[in-house]
């Protein structure tokens, strides 16, 4: 399997087959045996081709106001309170969560689909991708306003979401792994098989190429636009400074597996391959006052408590919090001042 790749990519393409299924479906969430941690797989039976996972690790959002986190989970969709850890469940998977509440899908005919977590409305179907190949990538930008998607064949595609007009459709020459687009949304970042490209959001239009990104899904541009993390030589995760795209910081890791930049732009979180704890990374270069003539060692916390290896990460808006899912702990919060976990959201049983 690709580095940074989670077990939830295996059969991502099928992933708004199954929502929009599910969608359209009354039934009890609850009565359900499709796989969730592939991303939606549609039923299989009692013995499915994959393993069944409690919570799928390889994406975890939360809301603008920080009230919800989302990630797929075996009944559906599982959204957790964060003040109180209470969950509910959405029927169907998605593979990108937009600013609105809309979630997004790959269809086996390379349709991008876009979903109403609330009420399962179909809002629109993007068309422009060639195929949807086995593990497609969706983004949001910031606002929702853009919608990415890639494949493993290397096409990238840029809509204008409430137009659903194409605004942008090229090639990075192999399997695309990670989208991400910067908060002014004039950039996007393209990851995969081939290392790291940034790309104008309007037309596509190359900016950079990444020299010294290694190939993976893991990518994030910092808030200030000032920063772009990805995967690094010898499986580091990496900071490039966005004026030239040169390598400002570099921490050793046993291969990025998901990366997440606070709301202050100062501090990375980190989840690794194989390892057990969440790492929130203070790089000297991206503190406040930084300058060539006044280096300063890099800080480093370790976030401990769960089972097994954390996926995605994210920051709460206000910066105080820090969540990962693990499968099959769930999502678990630690206080980003003290380095102690606060509260778990644990999956529905």
């Amino acid at each position: 399997m690709t580095p940074g790749r989670g077990l939830s990519a295996v059969a991502a393409s099928l992933a708004a087959a199954a929502l929009l299924t599910a969608c359209s479906d009354s039934s009890d969430p609850a009565d359900s045996s499709r796989s969730p941690g592939t991303s939606g797989l549609p039923d299989v039976g009692a013995e499915p081709d994959v393993p069944m996972l409690a919570v799928a690790t390889d994406d975890l959002a939360i809301t603008s106001d920080g009230t919800q986190l989302i990630a797929d989970c075996r009944p559906g969709i599982c959204r957790w309170d964060t003040g109180t850890g209470e969950v509910s469940v959405a029927r169907g998977s998605h593979l990108a969560l937009g600013e609105d509440g809309t979630v997004a899908g790959v269809r086996g005919d390379a349709t991008v689909v876009l979903v109403d977590i609330d009420s399962g409305t179909t809002r629109a179907e993007l068309e422009g991708l060639d195929s949807a190949g086995s593990s497609p990538a969706v983004a949001f930008s910031a606002t929702g306003a853009l919608l990415a998607a890639g494949n493993d064949a290397g096409r990238v595609v840029v809509w204008q979401v409430d137009t659903r007009d194409v605004l942008a459709s090229f090639e990075v020459g192999d399997a695309v792994y990670g989208l991400a687009f910067d908060a002014d949304e004039r950039r996007l970042a393209v990851t995969g098989e081939t290392g790291t490209s940034v790309h104008d959001s309007a037309d596509g239009a190359p900016l950079s190429e990444v020299a010294g990104a290694a190939p993976g899904a893991a990518v994030a541009w910092s808030p200030d636009g000032a920063f772009l993390a990805t995967s690094g030589s010898a499986g580091s995760a990496s900071v490039w400074r966005t004026d030239d795209y040169e390598e400002v910081a570099s921490l050793d890791t046993s291969g990025v597996e998901r990366l997440a930049f606070s709301p202050d732009s100062r501090t990375l979180a980190v989840t690794t391959l194989a390892d057990l704890d969440v790492t929130l990374w203070h790089p000297a270069a991206l503190r406040p006052g930084r300058t060539a003539r006044a280096p300063r060692a890099d800080e480093v916390q370790r976030l401990s408590g769960l089972t097994s290896a954390p996926g995605a990460v994210v920051f709460s808006p206000d910066g105080e919090t820090v969540y990962a899912v693990a499968d099959p702990d769930g999502v678990r919060a630690w206080s980003t001042s003290t380095a102690e976990p606060t509260l778990t959201f644990d999956p529905p049983p």
